[in-house]
C-alpha cells in the first residue's frame, strides 16, 4: 500500500483539515492517530479558536475546500473574540475590531491615540509590504512610555513568553493588517471531541486511518511505516510526530522546548468576580518585568461559582525559580482582585509534583502550553527559498523539506493563524498541480 500522503496524529485540526482537502482532490491519503505514536490524549488545554481571516483570504476558504460546503457543517460557530489588557493603570476592552480597539486606545492612552489609529488603519491599505520595517515603526511611536509598549506587544503576543518587544511589537503589525471581528470556536452542541469530528470527515473523504503500530523508517524516495505499507509525503500534525521525525532526520529537525504553561487554578464564589471581567485577559501589573500572564475565567451560574485559572509560563529546563514565578504571578492576581478570600489558592505543589505536570504535558501533546525554540532549517530548505525567491514565489514556511510539512502550530514558531493560512496556501498549492483530467482518470480506474 502506497500513499501519497500520510497524516502523522490527529491531535490537531489543521492537518485532519488537510487530510480531508487532499483525499477530495483524488490524492491517497493515511492518518495515524497520536496514539499510535505514544501520545495521550490531551486533558487541559486552552479552548482552540480560529481566526476569520487568514492573511488576505478567509477561514470559510479553508473550510470549503476541505469539504465543509457550509459552516454548520463544520463543527464551528463564530464567537465575538472578546478580552482584556490589565495592566497596572489601564484597562482594555477589546474584540478584535477596529472600532472597539480605537475606542479603548483614545480612553486609555489621549495623548498617543490618533498617531497609533492612523499606524493601524495604514497598514490595512498595504498589510504585506515592509512588515518589518512597520514594526519598527511602531517600537518608535510607543517611545520610552513603558504602559503602551506593554499594551502593545500583549495585543500582538498575548503573554507568549520568550519574546523581545520588538518581537511582540511585529506580531502586532501583523495581526493588525486585517479587521477580525470575531473568531470561531468548537460548536457546544457537538457530541464529540473536534479531533473526532474531523477525523470522520475525513474519512467520508476516503481517508484511511491506520490503527496498526508503526515503525517510522525514511528511505530515498519515500517513507516507510510498517512492512508493505509506504508514503511518499508526510505530514507533521502532533508533538509526538515530531519526536518520531527527529529521531530520523535529527539534522532537520532539532527543536528544543523553552517553556511549558502552568495552570493555577482557584475557585471563587461568582459575587467575588469583578463584573468587568471577561472570559479571557492578559495580566501585566508589574511595570519591572517582562512577564505576563493568562487569565481564563469559566463561571457556572447554577451553583454561583466560578474558576478562575492563571496561566503562568515557566521555563521548561530550568526549575529552579519556578516557585519563585508562581508565587509573582499569584502576587499580581491579588493585587488585580484584592477582595479575594483567604485560601482561595491551592497550595503551590512541590517541585517534584511541578515536573510531573510538566512531563504530563508533553506526553499528552499539549502544544499551546509549550513554547518551541525554532527549528534550524534544512539545506534544502534554504535551497529552494533561496530558488523560490529568484522566480518571486514565496516559499511556505511550513514546508521543513520537498517532503516533510509541518501542519501543527507553533513547532515551527507559527501561531494557529499562520498554521491555518499556510494549510490553505498547501492545498492551492497541490490544486495547482494535480489537474482535474488526472483526478478524473485515476477514479476511472
Amino acid at each position: 500500500m502506497v500513499f501519497d500522503y500520510i497524516v502523522l496524529g490527529d491531535s490537531q485540526p489543521e492537518g485532519l483539515l488537510l487530510a480531508a482537502g487532499l483525499a477530495r482532490r483524488s490524492y491517497r491519503v493515511g492518518l495515524l492517530p497520536s496514539k499510535n505514536l505514544g501520545e495521550l490524549p490531551p486533558q487541559d488545554s486552552w479552548p482552540i479558536e480560529f481566526p476569520e481571516n487568514l492573511g488576505s483570504k478567509r477561514l470559510d476558504e479553508l473550510l470549503f475546500k476541505v469539504g465543509f460546503f457550509r459552516l454548520e457543517e463544520s463543527g464551528l460557530s463564530p464567537h465575538e473574540n472578546q478580552y482584556q489588557i490589565l495592566l497596572k493603570r489601564h484597562r482594555l476592552n477589546l474584540n478584535g475590531s477596529m472600532g472597539r480597539w480605537q475606542q479603548e486606545v483614545e480612553r486609555e492612552f489621549p495623548r498617543e491615540a490618533q498617531v497609533l489609529v492612523e499606524f493601524r488603519k495604514s497598514l490595512r491599505s498595504a498589510p504585506v509590504n515592509g512588515a518589518k520595517r512597520k514594526g519598527q515603526s511602531l517600537q518608535s511611536l510607543a517611545g520610552t512610555q513603558l504602559a503602551l509598549k506593554q499594551f502593545l506587544s500583549l495585543d500582538g503576543a498575548r503573554s507568549r513568553p520568550g519574546l523581545s518587544h520588538a518581537q511582540a511589537l511585529q506580531m502586532s503589525v501583523e495581526s493588525w493588517s486585517k479587521d477580525e471581528a470575531k473568531t470561531y470556536r468548537m460548536n457546544t452542541k457537538l457530541e464529540q471531541p473536534l479531533n473526532q469530528y474531523l477525523t470522520e470527515h475525513a474519512r467520508k473523504w476516503g481517508v484511511q486511518v491506520l490503527e496498526e503500530a508503526v515503525d517510522l523508517k525514511m528511505n530515498w524516495t519515500d517513507f516507510e511505516l510498517a512492512e508493505g505499507v509506504r508514503s511518499k509525503n508526510v505530514i507533521i500534525n502532533s508533538l509526538a510526530a515530531g519526536r518520531a521525525l527527529a529521531k530520523l532526520q535529527p539534522t532537520i529537525w532539532d527543536q528544543s522546548i523553552s517553556h511549558w504553561l502552568y495552570f493555577d487554578r482557584l475557585k471563587l464564589p461568582l459575587d467575588k468576580v469583578p463584573e468587568p471581567l471577561c472570559d479571557q485577559a492578559y495580566l501585566q501589573l508589574n511595570e519591572d518585568s517582562n512577564s505576563a500572564y493568562s487569565l481564563k475565567l469559566t463561571r457556572d451560574n447554577l451553583r454561583d461559582q466560578a474558576i478562575l485559572t492563571l496561566g503562568i509560563w515557566l521555563p521548561f529546563s530550568d526549575s529552579k525559580y519556578w516557585i519563585e514565578e508562581i508565587e509573582r504571578a499569584r502576587d499580581q492576581l491579588k493585587k488585580f482582585m484584592p477582595f479575594l478570600p483567604d485560601g482561595a489558592f491551592p497550595e503551590i505543589p512541590e517541585l517534584l509534583d511541578l515536573n510531573e505536570k510538566k512531563g504530563e504535558c508533553v506526553r499528552r501533546g499539549e502544544i499551546e502550553r509549550l513554547e518551541f525554540s525554532q527549528a534550524t532549517p534544512s539545506r534544502w530548505k534554504r535551497i529552494a527559498k533561496k530558488i523560490c525567491g529568484q522566480f518571486g514565489r514565496k516559499e511556505n514556511s511550513a514546508q521543513l523539506s520537498r517532503r516533510i510539512f509541518v501542519s501543527a502550530p507553533y513547532l515551527l514558531g507559527m501561531d494557529r493563524k499562520q498554521s491555518l493560512k499556510a494549510c490553505l496556501e498547501y492545498l492551492e498549492d497541490k490544486e495547482r498541480r494535480r489537474p482535474a483530467a488526472t483526478a478524473l482518470g485515476r477514479q476511472l480506474k
